[in-house]
């Protein structure tokens, strides 16, 4: 992934995004690996500061910064990705009081040919903003954006560079190092697009380069910074389950397990294979319900299984690795532990329980 963006941009940051997957055997990973890291709340900044960031790694993006957490980030030195002019304002204000903050700005993408996306700035807020800063003698090092999309191909990427194509050359022109283009993330994992055949990293990077020579910013005059964090972590854990209870409605087989969709939030949203251990040579479709107490807590229907099945037997649900970890809450049980592989030896897999401080 890695050298498919160095061979089109000099200067290249891989920024892993913490709001995925903030496990902190993945992060320090990552770090590990020359990694930066992308954070949306003061609690992932801190969380990235420990795990060995320096500030300089550190990207502060999301739509609400509260001011304490914008203080932080500012003291600490990392750079803040402005949302609004609400917090372009408070770093303005942060500026006049001796403070030195590092700003780029969040560019608002066209959802439709009438509607802005609600993040970032529309092109009317980014003049306000960019006087505002420059009032207070703050350089704005470049800018933010993300598709909102999961494509397969660049053409959504070159898609909002063309949109934007007038400040970010406005931009280039008035400072002398490196422009920051942060296109964010968005790269698909394969439960964004299941069956389909994921495209290389290059397409992605060659796509963006081409884009931005035909714009008139050279590759080489630009800091480009990615925001994977699907693409990298989500396909490649799994939830794994047991049946707790068989049952039979209008003809029908379903099974409900022992834990809830409470724990794979984007189960309706993204697509997870659900699938169970040991199969007969005759299946048996079931409808697959969660433990919780309501009728949608569903994982999926007419999922083939073995016809035999009763209590403890596994069931799998995989892509369960991006935002379903960070984002599932606890209800009724307790939070199940989470294992990674730890060593191989003789062909025996050693799991160990991994870091769980989901902060």
């Amino acid at each position: 992934m890695i050298k498919a963006w160095q061979e089109e941009f000099r200067c290249f940051t891989l920024a892993y995004s913490y709001k995925t997957n903030p496990l902190s055997d993945v992060t320090r990973l990552l770090r590990s690996c020359g990694a930066g890291a992308e954070v949306v709340s003061g609690a992932e900044l801190t969380a990235a500061l420990a795990d060995g960031f320096t500030p300089e790694q550190v990207y502060f993006d999301g739509p609400v910064k509260l001011r304490e957490e914008l203080d932080a980030a500012v003291e600490a030195g990392v750079s803040v990705q402005a949302d609004s002019l609400q917090e372009v304002q408070a770093l303005a204000d942060l500026a006049r009081r001796g403070a030195s903050p590092r700003v780029c700005l969040r560019l608002a993408v066209r959802r439709n040919r009438w509607n802005w996306s609600r993040f970032g700035l529309t092109p009317e807020e980014m003049g306000r903003a960019r006087r505002l800063l420059a009032d207070a003698g703050v350089r704005i090092l470049g800018v933010h954006f993300n598709t909102g999309r999961h494509p397969l191909d660049a053409g959504p990427y070159q898609a909002v560079l063309r949109q934007w194509r007038e400040p970010l050359r406005e931009l280039h022109a008035q400072i002398t190092e490196p422009l920051v283009l942060d296109i964010g993330g968005g790269f698909p994992a394969a439960s964004c697009a299941p069956g389909a055949k994921l495209p290389p990293w290059s397409v992605y990077a060659e796509g963006v380069a081409e884009e931005c020579r035909s714009l008139g910013l050279p590759p080489d005059d630009l800091h480009l910074i990615i925001e994977p964090g699907r693409s990298l972590v989500e396909d490649h854990a799994v939830l794994v389950a047991s049946v707790a209870v068989r049952k039979q409605r209008r003809r029908r087989d379903l099974v409900v397990l022992d834990c809830g969709t409470n724990l794979v939030r984007s189960i309706n949203a993204w697509h997870h294979p659900v699938e169970f251990v040991g199969m007969d040579q005759v299946p048996v479709p079931y409808d697959v319900y969660g433990s919780m107490c309501y009728e949608s807590d569903l994982f999926a229907r007419g999922v083939s299984g073995p016809a035999h099945l009763g209590p403890g037997d596994r069931v799998l649900i995989g892509a369960a690795g991006g935002y379903d970890i960070p984002s599932a809450n606890v209800w009724v049980r307790p939070r199940p532990p989470v294992f990674a592989v730890s060593s191989s030896a003789e062909g025996l897999i050693v799991l160990r329980e991994a870091g769980v401080d989901i902060r």
